[in-house]
C-alpha cells in the first residue's frame, strides 16, 4: 500500500471462525515491511494498534477460554481502509485414556479424558454393535470437562471399542480392547504374548508407548516398557524379553522365559498414541511339571 498506514486490531464483529485448542497458537503479531520490523505492538485497552507499513499479524499464545471473541482488523492508508474481522473459539482436548480393571468376578474397561472442550461425544461398540449401557462420571461444569465413561466386559472374546470425539476442534481418539484365547503352558517351557497395532493405524514416525503388565489381585504389575520417542526399553522382568527389529514394525509380542507356576494369571499390552489406545489381554495357565516314579526309584 502506498502511503503511510494505520493498523488496528480489536474485538468486534466477525466475517470468520477460528477454531484452536488451548495450547495452540491462533495467530502471530509483527509488523513487516521489506523483510524487517518497523514498530512494536503498544496495547491501548482490548485492543493492540501497530503503526506499519506492509503486513500485520496478531499472536494470542497460552489460549484460554477467556481468548474467545470476535477480534476485527483495521488498515487505514491515504488511498483507502480495509476491514476484517473473525471469531475465535476455544476448546481443549487432552489425550484420554483407556483402561482395564478386574474388580473380584467383574471385569470393565473405562475411557477417561482428562480435560476436554466442549463436551464431547462418547460411544462404544462391541463387535461394531452399539453399547447404550455405559456408565458416565463428569466432573465440570463453567470450565473444560473431565468425564469417565465405563461398560463391564462380559465373559465373551468380543472386541470393544470407544471412541471419544470434539466436535469443535474435529478430533477423535479411539480405544481398542481385545481379549485372546487362553495360553496353556508347563512349568519351564516359553510363552509368547501376541500385541499389534492395527495396520492402517500404526505410523513408524508417531510417538508411542507400549507396557507389558500383569494383573494381579486388581492391581497392575510393569514388567517392561517401550517408547518410540527414544527407543528405550525398560525390563522390570528379566525372563521377558522384545524383538526389537519387529517393534518399529508395529509388532510388540513379547516372550516370557522358564514358566513358573506363579507365573499364571492375566497379561496386558498397552500400546498408546495421542490418537489411540490398544489393549490387549491374554491369560496364561501353567501347568505343574511332574516326573514319575519307576522301579522304586
Amino acid at each position: 500500500m502506498p502511503g503511510a498506514s494505520v493498523v488496528g486490531t480489536q474485538r468486534g464483529d466477525s466475517d470468520a471462525v477460528q477454531k484452536l485448542g488451548f495450547s495452540r497458537v491462533a495467530t502471530s503479531t509483527k509488523s513487516i515491511h521489506s523483510g524487517s520490523i518497523t514498530h512494536d505492538c503498544c496495547e491501548t485497552g482490548s485492543a493492540v494498534f501497530l503503526h506499519v507499513y506492509a503486513l500485520s499479524k496478531y499472536i494470542l499464545r497460552r489460549l484460554s477460554r477467556k481468548d474467545e471473541g470476535t477480534y476485527s482488523c483495521y488498515v487505514g492508508t491515504t488511498s483507502g481502509k480495509f476491514r476484517k474481522s473473525v471469531v475465535l473459539q476455544v476448546g481443549a482436548f487432552v489425550t484420554p485414556v483407556m483402561k482395564y480393571e478386574k474388580r473380584d468376578t467383574s471385569s470393565m474397561l473405562i475411557c477417561s479424558i482428562l480435560s476436554v472442550y466442549p463436551r464431547p461425544s462418547i460411544t462404544w461398540h462391541m463387535d461394531n454393535i452399539s453399547i447404550t449401557d455405559s456408565r458416565v462420571e463428569e466432573i465440570g461444569s463453567l470450565g473444560s470437562f473431565h468425564i469417565n465413561s465405563t461398560v463391564n466386559v462380559t465373559g465373551s472374546k468380543s472386541p470393544y471399542e470407544c471412541a471419544i470425539k470434539n466436535s469443535l476442534l474435529e478430533q477423535t481418539w479411539t480405544g481398542h480392547w481385545m481379549m485372546k484365547d487362553d495360553l496353556h503352558k508347563m512349568q519351564s517351557e516359553q510363552v509368547s504374548f501376541s500385541c499389534d497395532v492395527a495396520n492402517n493405524l500404526f505410523q513408524q514416525n508417531q510417538d508411542i508407548i507400549v507396557t507389558w503388565s500383569r494383573m494381579e489381585n486388581g492391581t497392575s504389575f510393569i514388567l517392561a516398557k517401550f517408547e518410540s520417542a527414544s527407543q528405550n526399553i525398560v525390563t522390570n522382568e528379566p525372563r521377558l524379553s522384545w524383538e526389537k527389529e519387529l517393534i518399529n514394525q508395529g509388532h510388540f509380542s513379547s516372550t516370557l522365559k522358564e514358566l513358573e507356576i506363579l507365573d499364571n494369571g492375566e497379561y496386558l499390552c498397552h500400546i498408546s498414541s495421542s490418537n489411540y489406545t490398544f489393549l490387549t489381554l491374554q491369560t496364561l495357565h501353567v501347568g505343574k511339571l511332574t516326573i514319575g516314579l519307576a522301579n522304586g526309584f
